[in-house]
C-alpha cells in the first residue's frame, strides 16, 4: 500500500503524466459521514492525477482523507481510489462527469489508544461538472465522490465528499 502511495504522490509532484491528457488534481471540501442513527461532519482533502483519453473517457487515480476533524472522530482514507471517468461535453470549457471505480479504504473510529481500524475495498463513484476560467487549459471542479463503507463491522456507514478541485492540464 506505501508503494501505491508513493507512486501516487509522485505523479502529482514530478509531473510524471507530463503528457497531452494527463492531469493532476488537489481538492478540498465538507465530508459528511452517514450511519444508521446520525450524519456528522468533516473536512476532506485529495490530491490525485489522471489521464483523458479523449474528451469522453479517463482514468484518475486519487488519494484523500476525509472526516478531518469531525466531532465523532471518525476518518476515511482512500489509498487510493482508481476511477473510470466519463464526460458530457456542454460546451467549449464546460463539462459534466461521472466516475466510477473502486478504493482500498481505511476507516479509523475513536481516538488516541481507544482507535478501532479497519480497511476494505470499496466502490466509490461521483459526479459533478468541470469548467475552464477564461478558456484556459486549467480546470475547477464541483463534484461528490460516494465511499461506501459497509465492510466497517457491519455497519451502514458512507462517506460523501463534496468538493472544489483544481486540476492542471499538461
Amino acid at each position: 500500500m506505501k508503494k501505491i502511495i508513493a507512486l501516487v504522490a509522485s505523479i502529482i509532484s514530478f509531473n510524471v503524466i507530463a503528457v497531452e491528457g494527463g492531469y493532476k488534481l488537489v481538492g478540498l471540501g465538507i465530508t459528511p459521514l452517514t450511519d444508521k442513527s446520525n450524519t456528522t461532519y468533516g473536512l476532506g482533502v485529495s490530491l490525485g492525477g489522471g489521464y483523458n483519453f479523449n474528451k469522453y473517457l479517463g482514468i484518475e487515480a486519487q488519494i484523500g482523507a476525509q472526516g478531518i476533524w469531525s466531532n465523532t472522530n471518525i476518518s476515511v482514507y482512500s489509498l487510493p481510489a482508481i476511477t473510470l471517468n466519463g464526460y458530457l461535453p456542454i460546451n467549449e470549457g464546460t463539462s459534466i462527469y461521472g466516475k466510477i471505480g473502486k478504493s482500498e479504504t481505511l476507516v479509523t473510529i475513536g481516538n488516541g489508544g481507544d482507535q478501532t481500524n479497519y480497511s476494505g475495498v470499496t466502490n466509490v463513484y461521483g459526479l459533478g461538472t468541470e469548467f475552464s476560467l477564461s478558456g484556459n487549459k486549467d480546470t475547477y471542479r464541483i463534484g461528490i465522490d460516494h465511499y461506501d463503507l459497509g465492510f466497517v463491522n457491519g455497519s451502514s456507514l458512507s462517506a460523501n465528499y463534496i468538493n472544489l478541485s483544481s486540476t492542471t492540464h499538461f
